[in-house]
């Protein structure tokens, strides 16, 4: 890593830093501002790629967290805007100038200094492992288009035209919009810790076993609070790795064998997992699906060989 020095960010840094780009900008917040991020894009007249990622959770639409008119702005000024609901890193690339810390793309989190939020944030030269750091991130990220906005759009108003002020009572997306952002989503690299532990959803909604560490595996990679309810389990896991990769892999019907055989050679861990680990995985993976989505996924045995069709996407 190239030397890095302590940089208290702000949006007239970062204006400054664009104003000077002649290459390409990437920028990767959990939380985006539709205000902050307007001014930035005025401070640019770079043609070249302009990328902002954000996470989007429903929960940060709906508590103001995030903006959803951040994407009419990046449509405006020549952005591609993509969502990753896993995504917590504050990162932004400039040319060769990358500067990361504690800073979301906000008021508070460019605050560099003022009142806000007390932040941590250091400067260095962009390298190899950082372009493909963000390579990986845009590929594992869903681009936003016209018609998944306009889903998001109009979900969020339709729960905020029945929630009121109660923004707790739901909190995913509806199914149109997650099947939206599912069929977005390709699925380049699986590893084993993408995939349930727990013998069944029941088990992780035990409050007893709250301190077990195949329960904490399983609310760590599903984003899910300490007692989370069962819409809570089901919204997560719609949109997780596991999830997609088994209804894209699957489509129809599969048995199986196939299924494990799909799964072995799909992992990317190293060193390579045994076929019975694989297979304990996949045990789990399809009573998750099967008990959480009993509509969409059936499990049957016709000629005694366990056979999975999709009934509903």
């Amino acid at each position: 890593m190239s030397k890095m020095f302590l940089q208290k960010l702000n949006t007239d840094f970062i204006a400054n830093l664009l104003s000077l780009a002649t290459n390409r900008v990437s920028i990767a917040s959990a939380f985006s501002k539709a205000d902050v991020f307007e001014e930035l894009c005025l401070s640019t007249t770079l043609t070249g790629r302009k990328a902002l990622i954000s996470r989007w959770q429903f929960n940060d639409l709906t508590s103001g967290a995030s903006d959803i008119n951040v994407f009419e702005i990046a449509n405006k000024f020549g952005w591609d805007f993509y969502i990753n609901q896993k995504l917590h890193a504050k990162v932004y690339l400039i040319d060769n100038d990358v500067l990361t810390g504690s800073s979301n793309l906000t008021k508070n989190g460019l605050a560099g200094g003022l009142p806000g939020n007390i932040e941590f944030n250091v400067q260095a030269l962009a390298t190899n492992e950082i372009d493909t750091w963000f390579y990986e991130l845009l590929n594992d990220s869903i681009k936003v288009d016209e018609t998944i906005y306009h889903a998001i759009e109009m979900d969020i108003c339709d729960y905020k035209l029945v929630a009121g002020d109660n923004y707790t009572s739901r909190i995913g997306f509806s199914k149109r919009v997650t099947d939206l952002l599912c069929a977005g989503q390709v699925i380049k690299s699986l590893f084993m810790h993408d995939l349930p532990r727990s013998c069944n959803p029941s088990y992780l909604l035990d409050e007893s076993r709250d301190k077990d560490d195949t329960v904490c595996h399983d609310k760590r990679i599903l984003g899910l609070p300490d007692k989370p309810t069962i819409e809570q389990l089901r919204a997560s896991f719609r949109i997780s790795p596991g999830y997609i990769w088994l209804i894209k892999t699957v489509s129809d019907q599969m048995f199986y064998g196939q299924i494990s055989e799909k799964l072995h050679n799909d992992l990317c861990d190293e060193p390579r997992p045994y076929r019975i680990e694989v297979k304990d995985y996949l045990s789990n993976l399809l009573t998750w699906a099967s008990g959480l989505f009993p509509d969409t996924i059936v499990i049957d045995r016709p000629n005694y060989s366990q056979r999975v069709r999709i009934i509903a996407k």
